[in-house]
């Protein structure tokens, strides 16, 4: 038996780093489940999926700066043409960006390009709820948005904006609605009186 063979200084780096990787890793997993911030020191909550309040604004203050010295104010993301004024775009990138953004949702929730638009199509392309048809122009926040179970993730339907944000705010319960409802009856009712 011969003498095992010495590692080359950056073989031992290699495999340090490697050990160092995989020790981070099983760490962020371990706070992630502990609902705690993956910096390490900090004993904080969650607030997104895996830092706390204080480190997302410091990482994302940090991104932005990148950013920023990526590419210059008014500057179109892609092409670096001029954008329009107000957004990250020029005109002509805009409507691949659009595209991109709407196929990424669209991934989310396991959809391809051609099951939302048969879903739309089914829809007679209006919203579920209030039946607001999507082609309308001038309603903020009009624009299909995929409605689905936050407890299943499965796709109910598409709807407005609007109305997929009041299913949302009253968290999809619908003991909340009802009593939203009754209040609507009840205060409508009694403002429709008039005062003596």
């Amino acid at each position: 038996m011969g003498r095992p063979r010495s590692l080359s200084s950056n073989e031992a780096v290699t495999r340090s780093r490697k050990a160092s990787s995989l020790r981070a890793k099983e760490h962020r997993i371990e706070r992630i489940a502990l609902g705690r911030c993956v910096q390490y020191g900090c004993r904080r909550k969650l607030f997104s999926k895996t830092y706390c309040k204080k480190h997302l604004a410091q990482i994302n203050a940090c991104n932005e700066g990148r950013r920023k010295a990526k590419r210059r104010e008014g500057q179109c993301r892609d092409c670096r043409d001029d954008a329009i004024v107000g957004f990250l775009f020029c005109e002509s990138c805009a409507e691949k960006a659009r595209v991109r953004s709407r196929h990424h949702g669209l991934k989310r929730y396991g959809l391809s390009s051609s099951d939302y638009e048969l879903m739309l199509k089914k829809q007679k392309n209006k919203c579920c709820v209030c039946k607001t048809t999507f082609d309308e122009k001038g309603a903020k926040n009009q624009g299909p948005h995929v409605d689905h179970c936050h407890k299943t993730d499965k796709v109910r339907g598409i709807l407005c904006g609007s109305c997929n944000t009041a299913l949302g705010l009253l968290h999809d319960d619908p003991s909340l609605f009802r009593s939203a409802i009754r209040y609507l009856r009840v205060r409508t009712a009694s403002s429709a009186k008039p005062r003596a």
